[in-house]
């Protein structure tokens, strides 16, 4: 059984695994899961059941990342450790969740951890939420986009309706191209379409509204250049095929 860690009378992240074991003169030998996944690093209070479900004395373990463990999980397992600019070289996908907690997505943060853990195409997520503007980010595990039409539903399913799914802000390279009256950012994703910022994904708990964007967010937009490798952010929607990105956030690089 996991030790979990006790906030507002909900352990979340406690959890019973059980295991497959096989006995010997002296002793048994447990498996654990082949998912790394199904049971994370951390301690443990181990115990065996008798045939009548009778728990016998437990002992805390520590169960530790397997050194042979298959390149994608280690490839998590470092992002994990690492800064979080390094975590991953696939797309960076930051998702707006409102908590129906009162105290925020940051304190009522378990849930919304292993739901986002679950998303299709996620292969990390950043171990903490951002309190101020309650979002949260997540890596991609390639540098196509995430899955819009997919994700409510996940996000719905895996946390029991505990979070609204306010969407997803996007950290995309590229080039800038005009095509026909507007731009557009060609990179090894799929073409997305630039637009003026209109709203922020930011989310203000206090006054349970958007946060409202700054002056130097809302003239972004207007910095891009026909012809230029830039970094760009912001809300990201996906509709009728196309994807269109609201820019917020303009960074001039020396390649896309």
């Amino acid at each position: 059984m996991r030790l979990g860690s006790v906030t507002h009378t909900v352990n979340a992240g406690q959890c019973f695994v059980p295991v497959p074991f096989v006995t010997g003169a002296a002793a048994l030998e447990a498996t654990l899961p082949a998912r790394p996944g199904d049971c994370p690093p951390g301690h443990y209070l181990l115990f065996v059941l008798s045939a009548d479900g009778v728990p016998s004395a437990g002992r805390i373990v520590r169960v530790t990342a397997s050194a042979t463990t298959h390149a994608p999980v280690q490839a998590a397992a470092a992002h994990l450790a690492a800064a979080p600019a390094t975590w991953a070289e696939g797309t960076r996908v930051t998702v707006g969740l409102t908590a129906q907690c009162p105290y925020g997505l940051a304190a009522c943060w378990g849930g919304a951890y292993e739901a986002l853990g679950g998303l299709a195409g996620v292969v990390a997520v950043a171990p903490h939420a951002n309190a101020a503007d309650s979002t949260a980010e997540v890596y991609l595990r390639d540098d196509g986009l995430p899955d819009l039409d997919a994700w409510p539903a996940e996000l719905a399913r895996s946390a029991n309706g505990s979070y609204a799914f306010r969407g997803v802000e996007l950290t995309l390279h590229g080039t800038v191209e005009r095509q026909g009256d507007g731009l557009v950012l060609v990179g090894r994703h799929p073409d997305v379409h630039l637009r003026p910022l209109a709203g922020v994904l930011a989310w203000d708990l206090d006054a349970a509204a958007p946060r409202p964007a700054t002056s130097a967010e809302r003239d972004a937009f207007g910095h891009l250049e026909a012809g230029a490798a830039v970094r760009v952010t912001g809300p990201a929607t996906h509709a009728d095929g196309r994807w269109s990105l609201a820019v917020r956030v303009v960074e001039e690089t020396a390649t896309p």
